[in-house]
């Protein structure tokens, strides 16, 4: 079986060849693995480097390419020998000048080997001067989880220095914590970075359900708001319909107030009265009933308390 060739099809399916992988030994499985990868194109995701771009990170590109090359089951043999293929620029110019050097046998034979000697010759010169500005500057963004800000800083200060103790590293942390949590966790002044990743998850779980009570509070008063206003309005509609059917009909229909609100009109045959509202000029209601002016009322009251929320 180590002699068998697996010849996988163009638009090789991916569920079949797990379950090819499960029948044969773990030497086999792995060359499969491989070839699907190649097949599916799977190795274009890890980066190129071309050692031109003020904005590469070369630690960065190897954590990138020892990580997708560890998902396709390289070994360091072949992270060795492939390398080369995704070197660009100036990258691939340095590689071919130390091309005579490289390989089995010579001064640079392993995978180990040829990564020390492109952070030696083609990392930025004052890298480590960048990350510590990184790491006196860098601040929990808006939005940016505890969890993912701590763990963001602890990468950056080992890069600085991989030395750096563990308090040392908790001190910065603290300082680039968001302004919000740094006053609660001042005071429950955690010791340890797994303390402290523990109680900024918990002052963020008390702080978003604080934030939905309070949007639920708002809600609700906005809907007794409105019902103690229609309420209101239902009442005055009432009494104004009762104090006019104790006046009887009348040319202008008045509230005890002495507010008119609608007047009665002949109709064509100069018989059944038609009232016409004095707010929104239309027939067959009053004033005080007016459902237009019933909504503006409502909004104008809800305005008035957004504005007050404001000041």
């Amino acid at each position: 079986m180590d002699n068998e060739t697996y010849e996988l099809p163009r638009s090789s399916d991916l569920n079949n060849e797990i379950n090819r992988m499960s029948s044969v030994n773990d030497t086999n499985a792995s060359r499969i693995v491989n070839q699907v990868s190649e097949t599916m194109g799977i190795s274009n995701f890890i980066p190129t480097f071309s050692g031109e771009n003020a904005h590469e990170d070369l630690i960065d590109w190897f954590e990138e390419y020892e990580y997708t090359t560890s998902a396709l089951q390289w070994t360091n043999e072949e992270r060795f020998s492939k390398l080369p293929l995704y070197l660009k620029a100036s990258a691939r110019k340095w590689y071919t000048l130390i091309r005579p050097r490289v390989g089995p046998g010579r001064q640079i034979d392993t995978y180990e080997k040829l990564k020390h000697e492109m952070l030696k010759t083609l990392i930025q010169p004052d890298y480590r001067t960048e990350y510590h500005r990184k790491m006196m500057t860098m601040k929990q963004k808006k939005g940016e989880s505890t969890h993912s800000y701590i763990l963001n800083m602890q990468a950056l200060c080992k890069r600085v220095d991989k030395d750096m103790n563990e308090s040392t590293v908790l001190t910065y942390i603290r300082e680039g914590l968001d302004d919000s949590l740094k006053q609660w966790i001042s005071i429950k002044n955690p010791r340890t970075i797994e303390e402290l990743m523990v109680e900024g998850q918990n002052t963020e779980r008390v702080k978003r359900e604080e934030s939905e009570r309070q949007n639920y509070g708002n809600s609700t008063t906005d809907s007794v708001l409105k019902m103690m206003v229609a309420l209101i309005l239902n009442v005055q509609s009432l009494t104004e319909q009762v104090n006019a059917m104790r006046m009887g009909p009348a040319t202008n229909a008045q509230t005890n107030s002495g507010v008119s609100h609608a007047r009665m009109v002949l109709n064509g045959n100069g018989q059944m009265p038609l009232i016409q509202c004095y707010y929104c000029g239309r027939y067959g209601h009053r004033a005080n009933i007016c459902r237009k002016k019933i909504a503006d009322q409502q909004r104008q009251l809800l305005n008035q308390r957004n504005n007050s929320y404001m000041q």
